[in-house]
């Protein structure tokens, strides 16, 4: 009797080995996987990591790319600039030296014409700079463009709506209006008006006569 309740207990404690080691190879078999994954997983997060730092970096040189390129534009900018007024200046300045000398002799014969030479002097240097000059003649066609009407004149001398005088001159640079000329137009007189006025009077009464 003993033995066999001996054999019984032998058994079980086989059992309970038995059952062990298959749990014990069960959980391992179930933390394998999970391991993979988890190494995976820290693999891509340093991928990411990798690129995300690389975009950052590109985007730092980008911006001192561009940081660079601004300034190389703000310097080239400031050397046209000044690169500009120096040849205007440079246009302008034999100029100013004929009108000096011309001052000295204000009171002699030849002023007025050192005065015209010194104003053709001015337009030579305008033109030089690509500036035009605009000065309609007189019968021009009046142009609402480049001319600006500050006054009217009854005549007969010129067509009406035609340029009659030109008080000042306008400027034109590259094609673009920077002031027009102020002109005088033409108009027809209003006599000739009234006297056609009392003629078709005179007329319309006949015809009531």
């Amino acid at each position: 009797m003993s033995q066999d309740i001996k054999k019984e207990q032998e058994q079980v404690i086989n059992e309970q080995s038995n059952i062990g080691e298959t749990t014990g190879k069960e959980d391992c078999q179930n933390i394998m996987p999970e391991n993979a994954e988890l190494e995976k997983s820290k693999e891509r997060i340093s991928e990411l990591e990798q690129e995300v730092m690389k975009f950052r970096n590109a985007a730092i040189q980008l911006k001192m790319d561009f940081e660079s390129f601004k300034d190389i534009v703000d310097r080239e900018k400031k050397n046209i600039e000044i690169k500009t007024k120096e040849d205007t200046l440079k246009k302008f300045i034999p100029v100013f030296e004929k009108f000096g000398i011309s001052m000295k002799y204000s009171d002699g014969s030849d002023f007025a014409k050192a005065m015209e030479m010194i104003f053709r002097d001015f337009m030579n240097a305008f033109e030089k700079c690509g500036l035009t000059f605009i000065h309609p003649e007189k019968s021009d066609q009046f142009d609402p463009f480049e001319h600006e009407v500050i006054d009217k004149c009854e005549t007969s001398e010129v067509s009406e709506y035609h340029v009659f005088e030109t008080k000042t001159y306008g400027y034109k640079l590259n094609g673009t209006v920077l002031r027009a000329a102020q002109v005088v137009v033409a108009v027809k007189p209003k006599e000739k008006k009234e006297e056609v006025k009392t003629q078709c009077a005179e007329k319309a009464e006949e015809g009531e006569k």
